[in-house]
This record gives C-alpha cells, structure tokens and sequence, in this order.
C-alpha cells in the first residue's frame, strides 16, 4: 500500500475506505464520519449516531416554537422566533414609548431613529 506523508494508508473496518492511519482516529469519530447512524428521526432523513444526538437535531429543527403578538390594539400578526425578539416587538410597536423620529417620505414614525433610517432605506428615493 502506499504512504502519504509518512502516514501508511490502512483499511476502516466499519466503511473499508483507505486513510492515513493517524487520520482513522478523527475519521470515525467526526461529523461526517462512517460510523453506524441508527438513531433515525422519524420527520426528516437525518440519523445520528446516538439518543442524544438525535434529540438534539429534533429540538433544533423540528420543535421550533414561534411567538405570536398578543396585543390586538392594532390587530397585529407579528411572529416571533424567540421570547425575547417578541418582547422587543412589543416594546417597539405597542407600548407607548414617545415615537420621536418620523420618515420623511410616509407617516411612519419610531421611537429609534436607526430603526426610522433603516425604513426609509426601504422606501426607494424621494419623488
């Protein structure tokens, strides 16, 4: 068999593909690696290599909570993906904090100046 740099190329046991023999440590051990994934999620084609893995990537990608405004002064349909994103919508748009700053081009109006220029930004250039 051949060497590659110095490191003599030797057969997985588990997937029969050749590797340096330093590299069959990290080769069976990392994300991508050819160890037995039997901890299939029943939702999506990904399997894990254990329990604790899977129900990792379950909690990740499938068990996402979304957090919808409650607040119906303005009849609002704001989703959020976290509590705290939530909070800072309801903070932003329904509490009575002094909306100081106004575009110059609508009647939009905000308590954040940055949040004002971000929106006039979006609104293309003055006629």
């Amino acid at each position: 068999m051949g060497t590659d740099q110095g490191g003599e190329k030797v057969p997985c046991a588990d997937c029969g593909k050749f590797l340096r023999r330093d590299g069959l440590k990290t080769h069976k051990s990392g994300p991508q690696s050819c160890v037995i994934k039997k901890f299939a999620c029943d939702l999506c084609p990904y399997r894990g290599i254990s329990e604790p893995f899977l129900l990792s990537h379950q909690g990740r990608v499938h068990r996402k909570k979304v957090y919808a405004c409650t607040e119906e002064v303005e009849d609002c349909d704001y989703v959020a993906a976290s509590k705290d994103n939530l909070r800072g919508h309801v903070e932003r748009t329904h509490l009575t904090l002094e909306k100081k700053f106004k575009c110059g081009q609508c009647e939009f109006r905000s308590a954040e100046e940055g949040r004002v220029r971000k929106h006039e930004g979006r609104q293309g250039p003055r006629l």
